[in-house]
């Protein structure tokens, strides 16, 4: 029996797979899926060398479909009783993974901080009842609530081992059609079904930023990204939860439309009526700097969040 399966989305990674692979090949028991999304790098060739010389290396070959398609083939053919998600040009401290493996604990969930601690001494298992997975639903989506005070837990997939079985039953898989926030949707809907939270102590993961990630390698448009991201989230969260979202989506698409090109007044205005008309807004559930571009943007002193941003 496998104890855990790390799925390995690359692309155009031939400078970073070695690493990862190294720091994943210290987890005890593992599996180590990785898909190669269509590089057209030497990305292949470094980890067909390390799979010849570790038997529990697989490579997969995908079609640059994107992250979300990797991880999915990853979920698919994972053998290991836990899962999970790491990017190829990350890092991780594997001695944290098997000390935690170690205990077994028997959570749906298991989230670790991202390169800090959380502000208690040991690690903590919570059982949610079905009324208290809207706090965590919230969090998953970055908006204010009680939970957040106490524990924050990133909307990434990785920094987090999941039960295989869990995935499985619940039929979690990656939004495919999305470019970003596919990660922020996968675990809200995660915490939509969840029973059970293990919250550890210690980080494992570090992330690097990488212009030639899978994710950022992919074609994006905002807009259509975010109609289809909040047409699924609805069906999953309550009214006011979506609102707050809705809200949240309006200060960081603009904030991206006003960073990625040239966006005129007009086209802002657009996507705040659509927006608005669709779902509603309740920008209390926004962090207090958030809400202050929230009411810019709302009273249209576009010069005023182009200056900030």
């Amino acid at each position: 029996m496998i104890d855990i399966s790390v799925v390995i989305p690359a692309y155009n990674a031939e400078l970073t797979i070695a690493n990862i692979l190294e720091d994943v090949l210290g987890i005890k028991n593992v599996e180590i899926l990785v898909i190669d999304d269509g590089s057209t790098d030497q990305t292949k060739e470094v980890i067909e060398g390390l799979a010849e010389q570790y038997s529990n290396i697989r490579l997969i070959l995908g079609t640059h479909s994107g992250a979300s398609a990797s991880r999915n083939i990853g979920i698919e053919q994972a053998n290991g009783t836990k899962i999970m998600f790491v990017d190829a040009d990350d890092r991780i401290n594997a001695e944290v993974v098997n000390a935690c493996l170690q205990e077994n604990p028997q959570a749906d969930m298991i989230a670790f901080p991202m390169n800090q601690t959380f502000n208690q001494e040991e690690p903590t298992t919570i059982a949610v009842a079905k009324e208290e997975r809207v706090g965590l639903m919230r969090n998953a989506l970055q908006l204010c609530n009680q939970f957040q005070k106490q524990f924050q837990i990133s909307a990434a997939p990785y920094s987090k081992i999941y039960e295989t079985s869990f995935l499985h039953k619940n039929g979690l898989r990656f939004n495919e059609q999305l470019v970003i926030a596919e990660d922020m949707l996968f675990i809200t809907t995660a915490m939509s079904h969840i029973a059970s939270l293990r919250i550890e102590t210690a980080g494992f993961y570090q992330y690097e930023m990488n212009e030639n990630s899978v994710t950022h390698k992919m074609d994006l448009d905002i807009v259509k990204n975010a109609e289809l991201f909040l047409a699924d989230l609805s069906r999953i969260v309550d009214q006011e939860t979506i609102q707050g979202k809705s809200a949240d989506a309006l200060v960081r698409d603009s904030v991206r439309l006003i960073k990625q090109k040239d966006v005129s007044n007009q086209e802002l205005q657009k996507y705040d009526g659509y927006l608005k008309h669709t779902y509603g807004y309740a920008p209390n559930l926004l962090s207090i700097k958030r809400q202050v571009l929230f009411y810019l943007l709302k009273m249209k002193w576009y010069w005023i969040v182009r200056k900030l941003v």
